[in-house]
């Protein structure tokens, strides 16, 4: 089987893609923005956003743990989900097509994490045969920025 390889325009030098975060007991899916995270142990999301995956933190059967990263000491609740890729080469966005679906996983929802996006950890990435950061041709010179693509190959 030949390997499929996807390519992902960035916006601008920010290495986020757009993802279907799926709720493992509803099917549900929901496109969420994330980080591509080479740094990041594990798949995370603002807790914030737990119920709009239709999750609830305050739930007495949530396990939490103690997550250490940027921002110092943080609680995280952990929710089970699945992530799927979002074809960038599909014709259509009335269906929108997977190539590829984690299997079920736990990922970590954190309380100090500020951000309208999640990170796409080393617990997804390696799941994959490779993940490329190619820089595009529009170099803009000293303190500029530059575009970027994500190159993933399954």
């Amino acid at each position: 089987m030949v390997p499929k390889r996807l390519s992902y325009p960035c916006l601008g030098d920010v290495p986020a893609l757009f993802i279907n975060v799926i709720n493992a007991r509803s099917k549900r899916k929901q496109l969420f923005q994330m980080l591509v995270d080479t740094g990041a142990s594990h798949t995370s999301i603002p807790a914030s956003f737990a119920s709009s995956f239709g999750h609830d933190n305050t739930a007495p059967d949530v396990a939490t743990t103690e997550v250490n990263g940027i921002g110092g000491k943080s609680l995280a609740y952990i929710h089970t989900l699945r992530v799927e890729l979002i074809d960038p080469q599909a014709k259509t966005w009335a269906k929108l097509v997977s190539p590829w679906r984690s299997p079920k996983l736990p990922v970590l929802f954190i309380d100090k994490m500020d951000t309208q996006i999640g990170l796409l950890g080393r617990d997804i990435l390696q799941r994959w045969s490779g993940i490329a950061f190619l820089p595009g041709s529009d170099a803009k010179g000293q303190g500029g920025t530059r575009s970027w693509t994500i190159t993933i190959e399954l």
